[in-house]
């Protein structure tokens, strides 16, 4: 009977702080941000869990990259001011939906590569002299993770089709 109870109180134990743990790695990064960066993200993106958050000073502007899963399974990355103001998104897209401009870039600077992944870059806000300032459009930029014989290269590109920045092969 002491050896039942002493198991039971030891599973009831070790399930409690199990729970109390996957809340804790629920809630940490959550805890990371101020109060006005987790409202900006409630309220654009109902339902959400974080999975990562940097800090970093840009341009004067305490800002916040905040990595996290939307209710219907899709990662975002999401730049944000600690004022809450949204400075910028990063969704995966299909190669397929880069703009024509985009697509031949990747074929100019990597002729024979296969895209691998694409992301389309939204920025609404910039960072500039200790403030965020809003820009006049959104700036559309895209990179694109391509595979080639000589390895992979990963490329961002403006939406005009612009080469911006080349890594890799």
């Amino acid at each position: 009977m002491n050896t039942k109870m002493t198991l039971g109180a030891a599973v009831i134990t070790v399930l409690f702080c199990a729970g109390w743990a996957l809340a804790q790695a629920d809630q940490s990064p959550r805890q990371e941000l101020p109060a006005p960066v987790r409202a900006a993200i409630d309220k654009a993106y109902p339902g959400n869990v974080i999975v990562d958050v940097k800090r970093e000073l840009r341009n004067g502007v305490e800002v916040y990259t905040i990595i996290f899963a939307t209710q219907e399974g899709e990662k975002i990355k999401a730049v944000a001011g600690e004022d809450g103001t949204m400075l910028a998104e990063a969704r995966r897209i299909s190669p397929d939906a880069m703009p024509e401009a985009v697509k031949r870039c990747i074929q100019k600077e990597v002729p024979a590569g296969a895209v691998l992944d694409a992301l389309k870059y939204r920025t609404t806000h910039e960072a500039l002299n200790g403030r965020t300032v809003k820009l006049d459009a959104p700036r559309l930029q895209y990179e694109a993770m391509v595979q080639s014989d000589l390895g992979v290269t990963v490329l961002l590109i403006d939406a005009d089709g612009t080469l911006i920045r080349k890594d890799g092969a």
